[in-house]
């Protein structure tokens, strides 16, 4: 346990050194060299830093400011970041292992190409911020605030996504296989080409949401209501599993079968 404190003190006192070098100094030359953060720095300021290829791990970063940060093909594993604040920071490339991010402030940011595992971002805001091409493996985005975010190409593997508020996102040509977006709002949002294959769209909001070429293989949509979509098919239709309180656009015909998605 000493040496444990001892390490921990060492860690902090470096990484404030670092810092404080850096702010006397350019952020492009002292700061860039910086690679490994440890320790615990919690609401550290760090905004506006060039951080490429920074590696957090087992850091406890919670309450930080990154906002505008450069950290590109940064790598984030077992830390806490929660209620960080990375608005208009450029996260292209990081790697995000086992990590929380409750609450924190991803708005305007980019992230795309992004690879996030077994990661928490529980009510986090991701307002106006660009995940195109990103990867999200088994994480945790209930809550989530991702109104008018670009989330082309993106890829929600067995993503909890419950009580989203995603008005106005683009989710065209992304993978949503086996997520959970059970009481989500998508009003206005795209899914242009996307898959939501084995997805759960139970009590979704969906007013306005464009699902032209959606694959919706055994996607749940037990009490979804689906009358002001734009570009369903009886076809879609067909392959995805209502009950009696789906509701359809005209014409098309609800396909009941059991509920399929188990919490």
């Amino acid at each position: 346990m000493f040496r444990t404190a001892i390490s921990l003190a060492i860690s902090v006192t470096l990484l404030m050194a670092a810092v404080t070098v850096a702010s006397a100094a350019d952020t492009s030359t002292s700061v860039a060299r910086l690679r490994s953060f440890g320790g615990a720095c919690e609401g550290c300021n760090l905004a506006g830093r060039q951080l490429t290829n920074a590696s957090l791990i087992g850091a406890q970063f919670s309450g930080a400011s990154f906002i505008g940060a450069d950290l590109r093909g940064s790598r984030f594993k077992g830390s806490d970041l929660s209620k960080a604040d990375f608005s208009k920071a450029d996260l292209r490339g990081a790697d995000i292992l086992g990590s929380n991010f409750e609450q924190a402030d991803f708005s305007g940011a980019n992230l795309s190409g992004v690879a996030a595992k077994g990661s928490n971002f529980e009510d986090a805001n991701f307002n106006g911020a660009h995940l195109e091409a990103a990867t999200f493996i088994g994480s945790n985005l209930d809550s989530a605030r991702i109104a008018g975010a670009d989330l082309t190409h993106i890829s929600l593997t067995g993503v909890n996504l419950e009580s989203v508020d995603a008005r106005g996102s683009n989710f065209s040509y992304g993978a949503l296989l086996g997520a959970n977006l059970e009481n989500g709002n998508f009003r206005g949002a795209k899914f242009v080409y996307s898959k939501l294959d084995g997805a759960n769209l139970a009590k979704a909001h969906m007013n306005g949401a464009d699902l032209s070429h959606a694959s919706m293989v055994k996607t749940w949509i037990g009490g979804t209501d689906l009358s002001q979509t734009t570009g369903l098919t009886q076809e879609q239709i067909g392959r995805a599993c209502a009950n009696a309180q789906t509701r359809l656009p005209p014409a098309l015909k609800t396909h009941i079968c059991p509920r399929i998605w188990v919490h």
